[in-house]
C-alpha cells in the first residue's frame, strides 16, 4: 500500500476527493449576456441604415417600353406620386402594378419590379392595333386591338389596317365587342379558305353582316361556328347560282337558315 493513501477503520485505500472549482457568477452571466448584446447592436445597426439612413428609399424610376398609347411622361408622374421617398422594402410593388393598369389600358402587360437600393423599374408592352373601325354617319376613324380596346383616332388614309363598320358606340380608353371582333377575323379567314368574296363587313351589337359575291348579304350570329357557317354559305351561294336563283339575304342568325330572294 502507498504511503500517502489514507485507510479507513477496515484497512481498505481510499482514493483522494476530485475538487471542482465552479467559474464565477459575472463570468456566467458573461457568456449568457454577450451573444444577446451581439444580436442587439447588429439588430439596431441594421434598422438604422435600413429605416433612418434613407439609402432604401426609392428615388429612381425607369420607364421602359411606353411610346404610342401609354404616355411615358404620364405614367412616370403617376408612379413617382405613388413611390418616391418610400422604403423599398416596405413598399408594395404589386400595388403600384394594379393601379397602373387600370389608370393605364393602352398598355396590353405592365409589370413593377424593384431594384435595389432605390430603384423601381416599370416595363410596359403595349397593345397593337389590328383594325379600323368606324360608325356610320360619323367621319372618325379608330383604331383596336385584338381585345376591342379603343386605342385612338386615326387617319384612315394612313394606315392598311382593315376596316369595320361598327353599329354600336365607340369610344377612346373603351372596349368594344370583344367577340364580334374575333367573329370579324375569323369570318375573314374562313371565307379565304372557301374562297368567297367578302366586302363591306358590319358588327352590330350581337350579329355581323357583310355582302358576298354579287351583293348577297349574309348576317352571322356571333355565337355561330364561323367555319361551318361560312362553309354553308359558300355551299348555298353554289346551289342557288346552278338554280339560277337570285338570292338577296342569306340569315345564318338562328337555327334555321332564312334565304331571302330579289
Amino acid at each position: 500500500m502507498n504511503s500517502y493513501q489514507s485507510q479507513n477503520q477496515f484497512n481498505q485505500p481510499v482514493s483522494p476527493i476530485s475538487v471542482r472549482r465552479r467559474n464565477p457568477l459575472w463570468i456566467r452571466l458573461m457568456r449568457f449576456l454577450t451573444p444577446l448584446l451581439v444580436l442587439s447592436i447588429s439588430a439596431v445597426s441594421i434598422y438604422f441604415i435600413v429605416f433612418k439612413l434613407g439609402i432604401f428609399y426609392i428615388s429612381d424610376i425607369k420607364i421602359n417600353g411606353a411610346k404610342t398609347f401609354v404616355n411615358p411622361t404620364d405614367i412616370y408622374e403617376l408612379a413617382k406620386t405613388r413611390s418616391y421617398g418610400k422604403n423599398i422594402f416596405t413598399f408594395s410593388d404589386q400595388e403600384l402594378q394594379k393601379s397602373l393598369t387600370k389608370d393605364f389600358q393602352g398598355a396590353k402587360q405592365l409589370s413593377v419590379r424593384k431594384q435595389f437600393p432605390d430603384k423601381i423599374s416599370i416595363d410596359v408592352i403595349e397593345r397593337l392595333p389590328i383594325a379600323v373601325v368606324s360608325k356610320p354617319g360619323i367621319p372618325e376613324h379608330y383604331m383596336v386591338d385584338e381585345d376591342g380596346y379603343v386605342l385612338g383616332v386615326v387617319d384612315k388614309e394612313k394606315t392598311n389596317l382593315p376596316n369595320i363598320l361598327y353599329e354600336g358606340d365607340i369610344s377612346v380608353g373603351y372596349f368594344l365587342n370583344k367577340d364580334l371582333l374575333a367573329t370579324y377575323f375569323e369570318v375573314l379567314k374562313s371565307s379565304d379558305v372557301e374562297k368567297i368574296n367578302a366586302s363591306s363587313m358590319s358588327l352590330h351589337s350581337d350579329f355581323l353582316s357583310m355582302y358576298v359575291d354579287d351583293s348577297v348579304e349574309v348576317l352571322i350570329g356571333e355565337d355561330k361556328d364561323i367555319p361551318k357557317t361560312i362553309k354553308v354559305v359558300a355551299h348555298l351561294l353554289t346551289q342557288l347560282k346552278t338554280e339560277g336563283k337570285s338570292v338577296k339575304k342569306i340569315d345564318l342568325r338562328f337555327d334555321k337558315v332564312i334565304v331571302s330572294y330579289r
